[in-house]
């Protein structure tokens, strides 16, 4: 499933995760989107997040060490498990898997 976002206590929440942080200015995040959402809908068993870093709190932005979009990270109960480095729809399914 797809969420596009600006609450992290749902993305903190989740077991199974992967979260895209993106900027709407930002053109590699809106190319990465399209494939992003593929993602979520071939794979059932994990939440997807799209977090929008101008909507939420700058904290954040420190706490998982976001310094460019996009970031992405797949993580479990709010923990970074890995960072997601894929930008197609195939390689993001590799990743996580």
């Amino acid at each position: 499933m797809l969420r596009i976002t600006d609450d992290m206590n749902a993305v903190m929440s989740s077991n199974n995760a992967i979260v895209a942080f993106t900027a709407n200015w930002c053109g590699p995040c809106n190319q990465l989107k399209p494939h992003f959402a593929k993602a979520a809908v071939q794979d059932n068993e994990t939440d997807y997040f799209v977090v929008d870093i101008d909507k939420i709190d700058k904290s954040y932005l420190q706490q998982y060490n976001i310094k460019g979009v996009p970031s992405i990270f797949k993580m479990n109960g709010g923990d970074i498990v890995k960072k997601i480095n894929a930008r197609t729809t195939p390689e993001i399914l590799s990743e996580v898997s």
